[in-house]
């Protein structure tokens, strides 16, 4: 496996911090905890960037909530400005890992060929699907024109 070394500063970098804050916000920005994130953007993002430099970045505490669609599940939401972090980590993450696959070792081509296969197979058992749904309809439709015909 292969180790990558001084990562720490790319996490913290201005244009990986940005970018992070634009991942973050997206489908959030009516809401309160990003608005109120936004409202004085470019002090928190000075102020997170100097914390993760100096190694002095504490998470903030989780907001817990139930939700009840399709059952009951207690879902607990980072705030904010951890997420803008999650975020920036993943970016710098991201990058290494696209080189070596989730599974051991598997390279980003052989997770492609894996994909077409699997879509494939998808692809047969939809159409196998809709041959025999197909079926069922012109068997139907034929046996309407049959009572048909004998009506008349």
């Amino acid at each position: 496996m292969k180790t990558y070394r001084h990562l720490y500063p790319q996490i913290w970098d201005w244009n990986n911090i940005e970018k992070a804050w634009r991942k973050a916000r997206k489908g959030k920005r009516g809401r309160s905890p990003a608005a109120t994130f936004e409202y004085d953007l470019e002090t928190n993002l000075v102020q997170l960037r100097n914390e993760l430099r100096d190694q002095t970045y504490q998470p903030g505490p989780y907001t817990s909530f139930y939700i009840h669609e399709p059952k009951q599940r207690l879902i607990s939401a980072a705030p904010f400005r951890d997420r803008v972090v999650h975020h920036a980590l993943c970016n710098v993450i991201g990058v290494c890992r696209q080189c070596h696959g989730s599974r051991g070792g598997e390279s980003l081509s052989r997770r492609r060929r894996r994909a077409d296969a699997a879509a494939q197979t998808r692809a047969e058992a939809n159409e196998r699907w809709r041959g025999w749904s197909l079926r069922r309809t012109l068997c139907a439709a034929g046996a309407c024109a049959k009572r048909r015909a004998n009506i008349q």
